[in-house]
Protein backbone atom coordinates (compact mmCIF):
# COMPACT_ATOMS: atom_id res chain seq x y z
CA UNK A 1 0.00 0.00 0.00
CA UNK A 2 1.52 3.47 -1.05
CA UNK A 3 -0.17 6.64 -0.23
CA UNK A 4 1.53 9.61 -1.51
CA UNK A 5 0.69 13.58 -1.56
CA UNK A 6 1.53 15.13 -5.16
CA UNK A 7 0.84 19.25 -5.65
CA UNK A 8 -2.55 18.57 -7.01
CA UNK A 9 -3.67 15.26 -5.57
CA UNK A 10 -3.52 12.28 -2.90
CA UNK A 11 -2.81 9.28 -4.46
CA UNK A 12 -3.58 5.49 -2.56
CA UNK A 13 -2.51 2.83 -4.35
CA UNK A 14 -2.96 -1.15 -3.39
CA UNK A 15 -1.24 -3.87 -4.84
CA UNK A 16 -1.91 -7.31 -4.08
CA UNK A 17 0.86 -9.73 -5.49
CA UNK A 18 0.39 -13.62 -5.59
CA UNK A 19 3.36 -15.10 -3.61
CA UNK A 20 4.07 -18.09 -5.99
CA UNK A 21 3.27 -18.45 -9.94
CA UNK A 22 -0.10 -19.07 -10.69
CA UNK A 23 -3.21 -18.59 -13.04
CA UNK A 24 -3.46 -14.87 -14.14
CA UNK A 25 -6.15 -12.81 -12.10
CA UNK A 26 -9.49 -12.62 -13.58
CA UNK A 27 -10.61 -9.31 -16.01
CA UNK A 28 -12.76 -6.57 -13.74
CA UNK A 29 -16.43 -7.59 -13.46
CA UNK A 30 -19.43 -5.44 -12.92
CA UNK A 31 -20.87 -5.71 -10.21
CA UNK A 32 -23.89 -4.34 -8.05
CA UNK A 33 -22.53 -1.07 -7.41
CA UNK A 34 -20.69 -1.42 -3.71
CA UNK A 35 -17.42 -2.34 -4.14
CA UNK A 36 -15.40 -1.08 -6.53
CA UNK A 37 -17.70 0.98 -8.77
CA UNK A 38 -19.33 2.46 -5.00
CA UNK A 39 -15.95 3.68 -4.36
CA UNK A 40 -15.57 4.95 -8.40
CA UNK A 41 -19.01 6.74 -7.96
CA UNK A 42 -17.91 8.48 -4.72
CA UNK A 43 -14.32 9.98 -5.86
CA UNK A 44 -15.69 11.17 -9.08
CA UNK A 45 -18.58 13.34 -6.82
CA UNK A 46 -15.03 14.97 -5.22
CA UNK A 47 -13.34 15.03 -8.60
CA UNK A 48 -11.58 12.44 -8.08
CA UNK A 49 -10.87 8.78 -10.08
CA UNK A 50 -10.33 4.91 -9.31
CA UNK A 51 -9.27 2.09 -10.99
CA UNK A 52 -8.61 -1.40 -10.84
CA UNK A 53 -7.05 -4.75 -12.87
CA UNK A 54 -4.85 -7.39 -13.10
CA UNK A 55 -1.29 -6.57 -13.54
CA UNK A 56 1.49 -9.23 -14.32
CA UNK A 57 1.97 -9.71 -10.35
CA UNK A 58 -1.39 -9.63 -9.13
CA UNK A 59 -3.91 -7.05 -8.80
CA UNK A 60 -3.69 -3.06 -8.44
CA UNK A 61 -6.12 -0.59 -6.96
CA UNK A 62 -5.43 3.25 -7.56
CA UNK A 63 -7.89 5.77 -6.22
CA UNK A 64 -6.99 9.52 -6.64
CA UNK A 65 -8.27 12.66 -5.03
CA UNK A 66 -7.74 16.48 -6.13
CA UNK A 67 -5.97 18.55 -3.94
Amino acid sequence: MTLRYEPDATVLTIEDRRPAPGPAPSPLVVGSGLGLNGMRERLREVGGSAGAGPTQDGWTVRMEVPA
